[in-house]
């Protein structure tokens, strides 16, 4: 079941990405000749609306926007006759719908999914005090010594105040009410720990706030990545690159190993999120065939006071990158199948 929600998913997530092309596209008077559902070969003429003809196609993964004059210009309503503002906006816009989404999922699932009145349970370590004691994932705890907490920071302040006495733990576990007494273990650095992974639920109004902050946090790993496997911090295997099948292979095994529905729940949203987000980040760099690559051409052209590159050696320059990632893709599909990464 997983694998078809990680298909499912990641196909919305291309389709997403190539709305957002349509639309800024429609916006900027540029004419899409068709928007697919799956990639060719056709199967289904869905129907035509102005100038777009819209098509159902075998292959279920994605779809695309085919925009007039694309690589040559094509007359009015051409992608290459556009301005380029209107063509950076239009480049621009698939990634930044992949963005959106990501931030959307986040916001989802710290305003709505998270049960409310208490902080809920993620995970619990079995080498601490709390499995002992019988806390489970999806746990919420509402009272911590009898005093309500609502946020993850106030429950740690109650448990890091009990490094010699048991903390009692009022607990919603489904429909029941159960309580529990914890004695935290102190680590070595000093810290009284029951070994749980919290999350507490955030008004709306705060949600995409800190779904922006995590996501910016994520960006930032990924730039200071190539720096800290230059100086031993993490090791190559870490770091290896993942293709769809390798991160479909993560994405089951992560979600098949939470204990409860809401939890999985909880845990797919947060996947796409990341995945989503990754997938705009990728299509942002300036590498050809990508729309970061075609922005680059845009950003030449600028400094070039709208002297174009020739749209013969765009072209080149697109169908050698666009050759060159999908050796690198097929690459990794061989080493996602020949050696699967493991969580």
């Amino acid at each position: 079941m997983s694998v078809w929600i990680y298909v499912i998913i990641l196909a919305v997530l291309i389709i997403l990405h190539e709305l957002g092309h349509f639309w800024a596209a429609r916006r900027n008077g540029i004419v899409v000749e068709e928007f697919g559902l799956g990639l060719p070969p056709r199967i289904l003429r869905l129907g035509r609306r102005g100038d777009t003809e819209f098509t159902l196609n075998l292959l279920p993964i994605g779809g695309f926007a085919r925009m007039k004059g694309e690589d040559a210009d094509a007359g009015p309503g051409s992608f290459w006759s556009a301005p380029a503002r209107a063509r950076a906006m239009v480049l621009l816009a698939g990634p930044l719908m992949n963005i959106l989404t990501a931030i959307l999922a986040l916001v989802i699932t710290y305003s709505l999914v998270i049960p409310g009145n208490g902080v809920w349970v993620l995970e619990v370590d079995p080498r601490y005090p709390a499995a002992t004691a019988g806390l489970r994932a999806g746990d919420v705890i509402e009272r911590a010594d009898g005093q309500p907490v609502h946020t993850r920071a106030a429950l740690v302040d109650i448990i890091r105040q009990h490094a010699d006495s048991p903390v009692t733990l009022d607990i919603r576990r489904g429909k029941e009410h159960v309580t529990v007494r914890v004695q935290p273990q102190v680590d070595p650095d000093g810290i009284p720990r029951i070994g749980v992974l919290l999350a507490a639920r955030v008004p709306l109004w705060q949600a995409p706030l800190i779904a922006t902050t995590e996501l910016a946090h994520f960006a930032w790993g990924m730039v200071h990545l190539p720096a800290r496997l230059l100086s031993g911090q993490i090791s190559p295997q870490e770091v290896r690159p993942l293709g769809p099948v390798g991160i479909g292979k993560v994405f089951v095994d992560v979600v098949n190993q939470q204990p409860s529905p809401l939890v999985r729940l909880f845990t797919i949203l947060r996947l796409t999120a990341i995945i989503s987000f990754a997938l705009g980040l990728t299509n942002l760099l300036p590498i050809p065939a990508l729309d970061g690559g075609r922005l680059l051409f845009i950003v030449v052209e600028i400094l070039r006071k709208g002297k174009r590159v020739s749209p013969e050696k765009e072209g080149l320059v697109h169908l050698i990158g666009m050759a060159l990632l999908l050796m690198l893709m097929a690459i990794i599909t061989y080493y996602d199948l020949r050696y699967p990464p493991s969580v």
